[in-house]
């Protein structure tokens, strides 16, 4: 179960107090009448305001009014602010994020994020404030800095991120002196986590009590904007102007409260468990206070508590507890440069020492508290540090003479500093220095005194202690000895002070000095790099890593000639192999694939290279120039034909290489025109270098010969390629076609022509000798048009005949089907079967199939069937059509029911009035064809089933079988009960009831046609045997209560039911239980009365039951 824990806290302030009258905001409004005579009334969570004679400026409330300065009051709705007059109008909107109070004519205003200056009626003075803007209204220059706001407010539950540098080489040695161990801080005390894990919050209201404050606070969540956790920032306080962040470094802090009013109470607590035997155990921690003082009674005002308690009595540790309370000249808080009524504590240290309650469980709590009238404000910044073993701040120089500052712990008022034996006082200020100092380890003592009523006083031990920095960098992975440059960045770190000088050796007898230096190394090998980091209080820390240097490979190539190759030639590159190296080879910088040995045999021009990489990763590059002497010919042996010429070449002649034919021309290529068969011969000089090439030109001539083809049908086409037409023609000759004898208009596809006339063919050798323009013929028939007439139309009658004319031919052959019919050749057909009808008409030799068949249907005689629905008198019977007519077309439906009625439809529903047996006919008749009309009939039995009735209520024993039964109909009927529930069985006429509750169920009873009838029966459930008779009947003889008769319930036996009237005559008796009164005594009916009845009966167990009562007759 969740429980939610009250904390309820009466403030006892440590200064001396005027007893004031008790107030409480529930009771009244808050009433203030500020220095400018204007009177502020804080009225539904609102403020409103009266002029001085008492009249009300503002219909409407704002969540601040400021005093008036200048003529103006600054005002806030909805977290934004603006501006009225002294007679309560609206002179500048609520727009602004923050304003400063009116100075004469001006006034300065943030807006999302920047700062201007505007004028008395808010028009823009000056939007680029200088610093002297700025200090003309006693503000910090806040060009470029980030306030915070309430909304600015960062999640609560945020989480800090933590970063692990991973070095790539290992520590070989470094070197610390040892320093005091320091006592760890409670988890998450210092709210380091990002989060407020391990603490507890509270919300809650205050009050003024018999003139104390009393706060009264509830276990809540952690309420962001109430309880917020902000991360390290550079953003102010909107009023104080002091960064919202610490600063000692810490990543985050606390802001509790916020600048909403209602008479709230925050509060945040932490349980400490101090270590047992602690002789140095402490809590340190930070606040920053911003509150309104509204100048009412002191118990009134807001305030922020710090407090350290004894869980067990509840009470405030005399030297852990204090609090702060708004007021005019609070010591160490200031006026806000933005509202006089707004005081500000900028971050102070606390410190409290927590060694005297070694084993004890204690609870730290801050309070921020609003002002108990509910119209004003307060909230505070709160850290605590990570060090909770130090109880004064030593500065140790580690050279001589090792001058020791001491800072004794913050906020006391006067400080004693006394040897380790307390026989010399070595100085009376928070701050004491030794020089020379004390040796390393030596103990002495502060004595702290309090301020009245912030603390005691008490003795602390403080050990000297030096702040050693640490020395550490990132060690840069293995580079080669090619082009290596190492870059070291030193990660040094020093808890107090900084980083003053890092003095570097990088183990081949070179040095640097800085946080981040480079170095190259001439040599491969392994060295070793020390870092001295020294800190700005002369103490050092040394550590050395192992850095690599690999050896790059190495690789010789030939680049300073080129290589003269003949086209064809080859040459084998090559360079150095070494175990475990790879190679990659490359032609004009693109990557050759698969080129991956020490060894390269090239063919080709081109600037070949490679690149060599060793197991360490590092590589080496390496080329050579190849230039190629293509001489080729670039024509093979050829052949010509006579009186034409050819050109040889030309050649792929490069810049400084000559040409030399046999014919004793020097050109890339030349034309010759030969009459006999002759070879040529071609040189190519480079430099020293030749290379040469040769080529034969025959010559050669051709004759074409050629046959006409046979004619053909359209829309078939002649193929001129054929060999046939060339038969008789030079082997080999390559042909073209030709429209005309001129050769001059060109045959589109030869092998496809189908329209007759005079085409051309030219013949031409593989020698490119061509032939004279050659005629042949071609014929091409046209087809005939086949026709069918259309008929009248395209159906038969079962066992009649359609005939079907053709025309467009000089002869005929019909098809049916596709398949030719014999004997029907002639232009007409008398056709008697169903199918698809075509003609072929021959005229010239050449066949046409009819373009559209004529496809004929056979109608036949339907087969006419039907079945039917369930036939009950009174229920529409629908009839279901069974019969075929796949061969009949459309066809016309005739019902007849037997009855006197008929239907046209083909699936009908009919009611029949009355059970009998009918002959239901069925007659299908083709509308094409009347004559092939055929009939279906069936016998129909209707049934007429009996009305549903209610049975007699059955009354039976809890959890006892009782036998339950529907009526008997007829034979062949069916039963169901719905629900089945409590039954033995739900599917016959008896079932036993067996159930500890009443049920009513319906009986569907089925005749074997399927006609039903509907009872019900309700069973009332008794504990034990028992009789019942009702309290009135009316024998009317509608069928309801007509007779008055007892109820058995588990009786075996009725003894006898008797019934009287009100003079005591006997009425009725019987002894059969189901027998009842009719009301009617001597053939006269009863008048309405009272009856007395009286009934007894024999249980199943043999224990007579005898009851009395009356009832009432009804008329």
């Amino acid at each position: 179960m969740k429980t939610t824990a009250f904390l309820f806290i009466i403030f006892c302030t440590f200064n001396t107090a005027i007893a004031q009258t008790d107030s409480n905001s529930a009771n009244s409004p808050e009433v203030e009448k500020s220095k400018d005579g204007y009177l502020r009334s804080f009225i539904g969570n609102k403020w409103i305001i009266n002029a001085p004679n008492g009249d009300l400026l503002t219909k409407q409330g704002f969540d601040q009014i400021r005093i008036f300065k200048s003529g103006r009051a600054a005002i806030q709705l909805n977290s934004k602010w603006g501006f009225i007059d002294l007679n309560g109008k609206q002179i500048i909107p609520c727009i602004y994020d923050l304003v400063v109070d009116f100075k004469d004519s001006t006034v300065l205003v943030l807006q999302n994020n920047k700062w201007k200056k505007i004028s008395r009626s808010g028009l823009l003075v000056k939007d680029q404030l200088s610093e002297k803007d700025f200090t003309a209204f006693g503000l910090p220059n806040l060009n470029g800095s980030t306030l915070y706001f309430d909304s600015n407010a960062a999640n609560p539950n945020a989480s800090s991120t933590s970063v692990q540098i991973n070095n790539s080489a290992d520590v070989i040695t470094q070197t610390h002196e040892v320093t005091l161990p320091s006592v760890p801080c409670p988890n998450n005390i210092t709210f380091e986590n990002g989060n407020f894990s391990n603490w507890n919050a509270f919300t809650g209201s205050t009050s003024c009590f018999s003139s104390r404050n009393r706060v009264t606070l509830s276990s809540s969540s952690f309420i962001n904007n109430r309880h917020t956790m902000l991360g390290r920032s550079t953003s102010l306080d909107p009023y104080g102007f002091f960064p919202v962040s610490p600063q000692d470094g810490s990543n985050f802090c606390v802001r509790l409260g916020n600048t909403s009013v209602g008479a709230q109470a925050e509060s945040i607590s932490y349980n400490i468990s101090v270590p047992a035997n602690a002789t140095n155990f402490n809590i340190t921690y930070r606040y920053a206070v911003v509150f309104q003082d509204p100048n009412h009674a002191f118990c009134e005002q807001p305030r922020f508590v710090a407090r350290l308690v004894d869980p067990l009595t509840g009470e405030s540790l005399p030297c852990g507890t204090f609090e702060h309370v708004s007021s005019a000249g609070i010591p160490g808080f200031f006026d806000s440069p933005v509202s006089q009524m707004v005081k500000c504590k900028p971050w102070t240290k606390a410190f409290i020492n927590l060694s005297p309650y070694a084993g004890r469980n204690l609870r730290l709590e801050f309070f921020t508290v609003d002002c108990t009238q509910s119209g004003h404000w307060g909230y505070a910044y709160v850290d605590v540090d990570n060090n909770c073993s130090l109880t004064a701040d030593v500065n140790y120089d580690c050279d001589p003479p090792n001058k020791t500052v001491l800072n004794g712990p913050p906020g006391f008022q006067g400080y004693k500093w006394w040897e380790s034996d307390f026989s010399k006082e070595l100085g009376n200020k928070e701050q004491l220095t030794l020089n020379p100092g004390k040796t390393l380890g030596t103990k002495l003592w502060v004595e702290v005194l309090p301020y009245a009523g912030l603390g005691c006083r008490d003795t602390l031990p403080v050990t000297i202690v030096a702040n050693y920095p640490v020395a550490n960098f990132d060690a840069p992975i293995p580079q080669c000895e090619r082009g290596n440059i190492f870059r070291f960045k030193s990660s040094s770190t020093i808890s107090k002070g900084a980083i003053a000088l890092e003095l570097w050796d990088f183990g081949d007898g070179s040095s640097a000095t800085g946080s981040n230096v480079t170095h190259t190394y001439k040599s491969p090998g392994n060295y070793q790099v020390r870092l001295v980091a020294v800190g700005d209080n002369n103490c050092k820390d040394t550590i050395i890593k192992q850095i690599t240097v690999n050896p790059s490979p190495t690789v010789s190539l030939k680049s300073d000639a080129p290589i003269i190759l003949c086209k064809g030639e080859s040459v084998l590159l090559n360079v150095p192999k070494a175990s475990g190296q790879t190679y990659q080879w490359s032609l004009g910088g693109t990557v050759i694939a698969g080129a991956t040995l020490d060894t390269l045999r090239v063919t080709k021009d081109g600037v070949y290279a490679v690149s060599v990489q060793n197991t360490f990763g590092c590589s080496a590059n390496g080329s050579s120039v190849i230039r190629v002497i293509d001489a080729d010919i670039v024509q093979s042996d050829t052949t010509i034909c006579r009186g034409t010429s050819i050109t040889l070449g030309p050649l792929s002649v490069k810049a400084g290489q000559t040409v030399l034919w046999s014919t004793g021309a020097t050109s890339p290529s030349i034309v010759v025109n030969p009459t006999v068969k002759t070879k040529y011969l071609v040189t190519v000089t480079d430099g020293a270098s030749t290379c040469s090439d040769s080529i034969v030109v025959d010559v050669r001539s051709s004759e074409l010969k050629l046959t006409n083809p046979a004619a053909v049908c359209s829309p078939a086409e002649i193929n001129l390629t054929a060999s046939a037409i060339t038969v008789g023609s030079t082997p080999g000759l390559i042909y073209t076609y030709w429209k005309d004898a001129n050769a001059t208009q060109n045959l589109a596809n030869p092998d496809k022509v189908s329209v007759s006339g005079t085409y051309y063919m030219v013949g031409t050798s593989s020698t490119g000798c061509k032939s004279d323009p050659t005629p042949v013929i071609v014929t091409v028939n046209p087809l005939p048009v086949a026709n069918i007439v259309t008929p009248l139309q395209t159906t038969i009658c079962d066992k009649s005949t359609l005939t079907l004319t053709a025309t467009g031919g000089t002869s005929y052959q019909w098809l049916l089907n596709g398949a030719a019919i014999a004997g029907a050749t002639s232009s007409t057909y008398a056709a008697s079967l169903a199918g698809s009808y075509e003609v072929n008409v021959i005229a010239l030799g050449c066949t046409s199939k009819v373009a559209t068949p004529v496809n004929l249907s056979l109608i036949k005689a339907a087969v006419p069937k039907f079945s039917n629905s369930i036939a009950c008198v009174d229920v529409p019977v629908s009839f279901f059509n069974e019969s075929d007519t796949l061969s009949s077309g459309l066809v016309n439906w005739a019902w007849d029911f037997g009855d006197g009625q008929g239907a046209i439809s083909s699936n009908p529903v009919h009611t029949y009035k009355r059970a009998a047996t009918f002959i239901v006919k069925l007659t299908v008749t083709p509308r094409l064809c009347s004559s092939l009309s055929a009939s279906f009939t069936k016998n129909m039995t209707v049934e007429n089933p009996p009305p549903g009735i209610k049975y007699p209520n059955v009354y039976a024993i809890k959890n006892t079988a009782t036998q339950l039964s529907a009526r008997f109909l007829a034979n062949g009927y069916s039963y169901l009960w719905t629900p089945s529930i409590g039954l033995n069985n739900g599917s016959i006429q008896k079932p036993i009831f067996n159930a500890g509750f009443e049920q009513k169920y319906r009986i569907r009873l089925t005749s074997a046609v399927g006609c039903v009838t509907i009872d019900s029966v309700s069973v009332s459930v008794f504990e034990n045997s028992d009789i019942f008779v009702p309290k009135a009947f009316s024998p009317n003889k509608d069928g309801k209560n007509d007779l008055l008769f007892p109820f058995l319930v588990n009786i075996k036996t009725l003894k006898f039911f008797r019934i009287y009237n009100r003079w005591g005559q006997l009425m009725y008796q019987t002894s059969d239980f189901k027998q009842g009164w009719d009301g009617v005594y001597n053939n006269i009916p009863q008048p309405l009365d009272t009856y007395t009845w009286i009934v007894e009966g024999i249980d199943v167990n043999g224990v007579a039951i005898f009851k009395k009562g009356q009832t009432v007759l009804l008329r």
